[in-house]
């Protein structure tokens, strides 16, 4: 809306203010633009607002209130479903500590990213072994990659949500070190076979008889 009418308004403005009126309020406009303007972030930063507790309790309210209707309706639908108990069970813990909300869940969160992390690790090597044997080919291979990926990434967002810990840090740079790594071979990969393409490509032909 700015864009639109404001560049018109002070056109208009220019056009029809006098000189007259421009030097009575010359000076209330420097001191706003040179004294009032670069102030006030300064004075907002030393001011040190605290955050909206009001907001942050709704969030929470919000959260516990959402948490305790999924467990209120978690063992109808699961019989409805015909979902495994063990199933149930496990959904319900994990409804019930971001319930709770305190420290003890929160290490069983960290715990789980660890070891679903590491699990993406050993299937990456896996994978790796697969192709390097000759059992699956590169098509395949980039398949899979792309599904790990993308686990990769869920796993990411949710580490993100967690509070940081020197755990979740260091499984998040052998997590970056590692697609940096399996991105070099590929690369590598690439150009031998574009190398052994071209070799074949510059055999000289038998000379016919």
């Amino acid at each position: 809306m700015l864009l639109l009418f404001l560049p018109a308004l002070l056109y208009w403005e220019a056009l029809t203010s006098s000189v007259r009126e421009i030097r009575h309020n010359l000076r209330s406009i420097a001191l706003r633009s040179t004294v009032l303007g670069p102030a006030l972030p300064a004075a907002v930063r030393r001011a040190r607002f605290d955050a909206d507790e009001v907001l942050a309790a709704e969030s929470v309210l919000t959260r516990q209130h959402l948490s305790a209707a999924a467990l209120r309706e978690l063992p109808v639908l699961a019989r409805r479903y015909s979902v495994d108990p063990s199933t149930v069970a496990h959904l319900e813990r994990d409804i019930s500590d971001r319930v709770a909300g305190d420290a003890d869940a929160a290490r069983r969160s960290r715990g789980t990213h660890l070891l679903v992390t590491a699990l993406l690790r050993v299937k990456r090597q896996a994978l790796t072994e697969l192709r390097d044997a000759g059992r699956i080919d590169d098509i395949v291979l980039r398949g899979v990659q792309d599904v790990l990926d993308a686990e990769d990434v869920r796993l990411s967002l949710k580490a993100s949500r967690m509070p940081a810990t020197t755990e979740t840090a260091t499984a998040d740079r052998d997590r970056r070190d590692r697609k940096g790594s399996a991105s070099t071979g590929q690369a590598e990969d690439r150009g031998l076979r574009e190398a052994d393409a071209g070799d074949a490509v510059r055999l000289p032909r038998p000379a016919s008889m």
